[in-house]
């Protein structure tokens, strides 16, 4: 391999570990019809040296999806000093009467790199990051288009697991999250599930923790990540 193409290689590894992400969150499903549509998203930089970041939206592959017209960031460019962090914020707001329905667009995030070289072969490449953006608007109707199939809890190698499949019927995807009650309603355990894409199956499969008594476990309660909206509640 010519040394040149050795060089460039060596400066991308180098630029991808210097200017590597590290992010809360990169999800983003928000109702955006009734100003719920709001979340800020963690940027860290755990490097020794201050890091500039630039934001901006960008429309999604849909050209009718305006939803790049209907949020707002908190800046456009920040600079991060080491060892801290800062918090992005995003706000997302549909006109009045949008019909019902999922609406997508994208969070660039883009690192400034500054260097004073004047080197003809020097070549900066970026580490740019496109999120995806998903705002619906509507109420959505959880016991009708939220199925829960097959769950029970099963012993499997020696370890209690929650098992079972989810299907998603809704219009838009939902952030989910399940909590283990008692027979009093009680949480004895909460569990970050991850998004379910509408239209989509989901299989739900998660240890029980050691302090559980798995005894004590009477019902399995689905709720909304973003806003603490109950699902489904399901006797196990």
């Amino acid at each position: 391999m010519p040394m040149k193409k050795i060089m460039l290689l060596i400066f991308f590894l180098i630029s991808s570990l210097s200017f590597a992400l590290k992010l809360s969150t990169i999800s983003y499903n928000e109702r955006i019809d009734n100003y719920e549509g709001y979340k800020e998203i963690t940027i860290y930089n755990t490097s020794t040296s201050p890091k500039i970041y630039g934001f901006k939206i960008l429309p999604s592959e849909v050209k009718s999806d305006k939803m790049y017209q209907w949020t707002h960031l908190s800046d456009s460019e920040v600079t991060i000093p080491p060892l801290d962090s800062y918090n992005l914020r995003i706000y997302s707001k549909s006109p009045e009467k949008t019909p019902e329905g999922q609406y997508d667009c994208y969070l660039k995030i883009t690192p400034v790199i500054i260097t004073k070289s004047t080197k003809s072969d020097m070549v900066t490449i970026p580490i740019i990051l496109n999120i995806k953006l998903s705002g619906y608007v509507g109420k959505l109707n959880y016991n009708k288009n939220f199925i829960v199939n097959n769950l029970k809890i099963e012993n499997i190698k020696n370890s209690e697991k929650i098992i079972g499949e989810v299907k998603n019927n809704c219009f838009a995807n939902i952030e989910t999250s399940a909590k283990l009650l008692n027979s009093s309603g009680i949480s004895l355990f909460d569990n970050y599930l991850g998004v379910i894409e509408r239209n989509k199956n989901f299989k739900i499969d998660f240890k029980i923790p050691k302090y559980v008594n798995v005894k004590d476990i009477k019902y399995i309660e689905f709720h909304n990540f973003n806003n603490s909206d109950v699902i489904k509640k399901i006797a196990i």
